[in-house]
C-alpha cells in the first residue's frame, strides 16, 4: 500500500462517526426452536458506532398459539427505541405500516400437507450522515411456489422524507 494510501486509510479511521456511514448491525441465519429458518440480528460492536446509529432495538413479533408447524407469520424487524430526529420518526412510520399489513391473527384454513408462511426479515441497516438505509427480505409462501423479494427503506435525513431513487435520477 503506497504511503497516501495508508495516510487517507489511517486518516479515515480517527475520523468523527458525523463524517462517516455505518453499518449498524449484522446479521446471522438461525433457526427457531421448531427448526424453521430465521434471523439472528446483533447491534454494532463498536460503542462509537452503536451511538451514531441512534437508539436502535430489534423487535420480533409472530404469530401467536398455533401449533401447527406449517404456519409460520413473522416479522423481525428494526426500529428506533425513543427518535431523536425526525428521520428517525419517518423510519419508524414506514416498518410500522409494512408490519401493519402482516395479518399476525388472520385465520390460517389450510390442509395437513399445505403450507403458510408469510415473513418480514431484516437483512441490513446502513447509517449516514445523510441517509438511513434499510433492507429486509420478504417470504410469502404457499401453493406451488413461494414468493420471496427484498425492499428497502430509505430515509433522508436532511429532509426528513422517504427518499425515492427514481426522483434523483431522470432519463433523456
Amino acid at each position: 500500500m503506497s504511503n497516501l494510501r495508508c495516510l487517507l486509510f489511517g486518516l479515515a479511521l480517527t475520523a468523527p462517526m458525523e463524517g462517516r456511514a455505518a453499518d449498524c448491525i449484522s446479521t446471522r441465519d438461525s433457526y427457531d426452536s421448531a427448526g424453521r429458518e430465521t434471523v439472528d440480528v446483533s447491534m454494532a460492536a463498536d460503542a462509537d458506532v452503536r451511538k451514531f446509529c441512534g437508539p436502535l432495538q430489534v423487535v420480533v413479533r409472530e404469530r401467536d398459539n398455533d401449533p401447527r408447524p406449517n404456519v409460520r407469520i413473522s416479522a423481525v424487524y428494526l426500529e428506533f427505541g425513543e427518535p431523536q430526529l425526525a428521520s428517525e420518526q419517518v423510519y419508524n412510520e414506514v416498518i410500522q405500516r409494512w408490519v401493519d399489513r402482516i395479518k399476525f391473527d388472520m385465520p390460517v384454513n389450510i390442509g395437513p400437507h399445505e403450507k403458510h408462511e408469510q415473513i418480514l426479515q431484516i437483512s441490513s441497516f446502513y447509517r449516514s450522515t445523510r441517509l438511513i438505509s434499510a433492507t429486509y427480505l420478504q417470504w410469502l409462501c404457499c401453493g406451488a411456489h413461494g414468493i420471496g423479494g427484498s425492499t428497502a427503506i430509505n430515509v433522508d435525513i436532511e429532509r426528513n422524507a422517504l427518499l425515492v431513487p427514481r426522483d434523483l435520477f431522470h432519463l433523456g
